[in-house]
């Protein structure tokens, strides 16, 4: 992707990961070429599947991984390959966040991440959901403060989304754009 045929362009290689249904590929689905997801029923991604797309002056290569138990131990087979890491935590399930906040420490704790640079996204998916925690709780439940303090290297966003309807994609996706481009 370095040869890109647009003018300009920056690249980013991108691990998208979380529990399964946090909702990783419908959130990804908006970002492509044809996006019309309405119309469109997205299956639980097997494995794993690569997106290639171009947004905000940006080639991305995003890695959408399953979040399966034991799908979660192919995620750090990508660690070294990667710019950025799209965390996705399905903020309306609140007896697995808990969960999601173990996987997010394991990722971010990586000897990879350790040894440079790394830009984090966390979309917080499903706030369009009746009672979900908002951000600052479930920022609180997940310790991003003490992981913040522990991983300085890493630069992090957490961005309040909802896949379905399409809310705050785009707006995490900008910040990882320019994040992964300025640690590059």
């Amino acid at each position: 992707m370095g040869n890109s045929l647009f003018k300009g362009s920056r690249t980013a290689s991108i691990l998208c990961c979380g529990l399964d249904n946090s909702g990783k590929t419908t959130i990804l689905s908006h970002l492509s070429t044809n996006n019309n997801t309405n119309d469109q029923v997205i299956l639980p991604t097997p494995g794993m599947q690569r997106s290639t797309f171009h947004k905000f002056s940006t080639d991305w290569k995003v890695w959408d991984c399953s979040g399966t138990g034991p799908n979660r131990k192919l995620w750090p087979l990508f660690y070294q390959y990667v710019s950025g890491i799209i965390f996705v935590v399905d903020a309306s399930d609140r007896e697995r966040i808990s969960c999601a906040k173990d996987e997010l420490e394991a990722i971010l704790s990586a000897n990879e991440f350790r040894k440079r640079k790394t830009s984090v996204l966390i979309l917080f998916n499903k706030m369009d959901i009746e009672d979900t925690p908002n951000i600052a709780e479930l920022e609180t439940v997940l310790r991003l403060s003490q992981m913040r303090q522990q991983q300085r290297n890493i630069d992090m966003h957490l961005q309040a989304c909802s896949g379905i309807k399409g809310s705050g994609i785009e707006e995490g996706f900008r910040w990882l754009a320019d994040s992964v481009n300025s640690v590059a």
